[in-house]
């Protein structure tokens, strides 16, 4: 057990990887089946890089390597999906990479506090709380001025090691290690500050997760190879259940569903799966997974689990068990209709510009984008491949065969639902293309910002909300 004077010499001599490999999902797959394209970013503090995965293809494939600042350990996504956020251990920065481009490209690099090894995102995505281990301190970085920049930074207990931030964006919560409390920042507050600590006695508190619902807080102890649970809604938390785990329990992780909390177990290289919904939360298995496994990122779906493995160069897939559920007596056959599902654009860059008529059916708009289709997804031919238009509650379907291809790439002019088209689908390059169409005649009654779009040609897509221009 570490005692609090120990420090950081104790954390070091027990062999603990103060550079996590963590890793997050691209956030389009939260709006799409769990069959669709989803992309993982890896921090590989070895190569001073981050490793973007296409997760369609079995294995995974490999389709860009970002470089980054030195010894990159945190990632995490923001909402929209369009930033990765990477805490740089070494170079006491964090890289903000765009993943609207294609390769994904860092854009800003932003100083922080001494040793950053977290950071979380609020769920607004209007800020990045970065844990600095040798700082003690958190730095919160505002995502709305161009570039992002440090806002505040705030004392926290010794030795910080985890972050997450609450459902309602309202809290986030800090686990540190060597003074064992978890400081309570809200972030309601200008600037924000620590609002309460929570102690959890000479446990060394290391990763720390909130449930969906926001009411239940799962850290990870090392000092006792636990998972405690605390219940957010009560002031002063109670002392909560506590589960036991594997050897050495870094992050913790709990599905999108809230159903389940899965424990790196860095000193017995498993991962230990808890249900979250029994009273108390109860530890289900343990999985072998490879050497001191520290990051985990859950498929939008709760199907998938994605586990680095910080010695042996590998990620480690693990296919989450679903319990039996009942049906009717004597089951005996068994069919599955799946609705038809679309593999999401690896870049998706929409514009709208709206001009609004005053009587029915004399909406105007103009909708562009750029988009990159992932390696791995169906090919592209709008010469026989249905192609479908979304502009806020409009959905325009154009029949497969209804394009001409020419020099320029693919042009449909018509009227489809009383809307008059013309439309223009370019190949940009490998992979690449441009889109454009100009529509008459829409029905946008009660459109406006931001304005949902989307574009779905055969078996690949993309969506997103955009702020359009809109002329009344």
């Amino acid at each position: 057990m570490i005692k609090a004077g120990y420090g950081r010499r104790a954390l070091r001599d027990r062999g603990v990887p103060a550079l996590f490999a963590l890793m997050a999902m691209e956030m389009g797959i939260l709006t799409m089946p769990s069959t669709a394209a989803a992309f993982l970013y890896v921090a590989n503090t070895g190569a001073n890089t981050v490793t973007v995965f296409d997760t369609a293809t079995s294995p995974p494939s490999l389709v860009a390597t970002v470089p980054v600042g030195t010894n990159p350990a945190g990632v995490s996504l923001s909402p929209d999906g369009k930033r990765v956020y990477v805490a740089n251990t070494t170079s006491n920065n964090v890289s903000v990479i765009d993943t609207t481009t294609s390769p994904p490209s860092v854009i800003a690099t932003i100083p922080v506090g001494t040793s950053p090894s977290v950071l979380a995102v609020t769920p607004d995505g209007n800020r990045v709380y970065v844990v600095n281990q040798f700082s003690n301190n958190v730095s919160i970085i505002t995502t709305t001025t161009a570039p992002p920049s440090v806002i505040a930074t705030i004392p926290v207990g010794a030795f910080p090691n985890g972050v997450a931030a609450g459902a309602a964006g309202n809290r986030v919560y800090v686990a540190n290690s060597v003074s064992g409390t978890i400081s309570v920042v809200d972030n309601a507050l200008t600037p924000p500050a620590v609002a309460s600590t929570i102690g959890v006695g000479d446990l060394q508190p290391f990763g720390v997760a909130v449930t969906p619902d926001g009411k239940n807080l799962y850290v990870t102890l090392n000092g006792e190879n636990t998972v405690l649970v605390i219940d957010t809604t009560k002031t002063p938390p109670p002392p909560g259940p506590k589960i036991g785990v594997g050897a050495f329990p870094t992050t913790v992780a709990i599905s999108p569903d809230g159903t389940r909390a899965f424990v790196a177990n860095s000193g017995s290289s498993t991962v230990s799966v808890i249900d979250t919904t029994t009273a108390p939360p109860s530890a289900l298995f343990m999985i072998p997974v490879g050497p001191r496994p520290n990051g985990i990122s859950i498929t939008a779906d709760a199907k998938r689990a994605y586990v680095a493995d910080s010695t042996s160069n590998t990620i480690s897939v693990i296919d989450i068990p679903v319990p039996a559920f009942v049906t009717g007596p004597g089951p005996v056959g068994v069919a599955l209709a799946e609705p038809a599902v679309c593999v999401l654009f690896l870049t998706f860059n929409p514009t709208l510009s709206v001009v609004l008529g005053h009587t029915a059916n004399t909406d105007n708009y103009n909708f562009q984008a750029s988009f990159t289709v992932g390696s791995a997804a169906p090919s592209i031919n709008p010469l026989t491949q249905p192609v479908t238009i979304q502009v806020g509650n409009s959905n325009l379907i154009i029949p497969p065969g209804s394009f001409k291809h020419n020099d320029a790439g693919y042009t449909f002019t018509g009227v489809i639902n009383g809307v008059s088209l013309k439309v223009q689908i370019t190949p940009n390059g490998t992979l690449r293309y441009t889109f454009s169409t100009t529509a008459t005649g829409a029905n946008l009654a009660g459109i406006k910002n931001p304005v949902p779009v989307g574009l779905t040609i055969g078996g690949n897509c993309g969506k997103a909300s955009v702020t359009a221009k809109i002329t009344p």
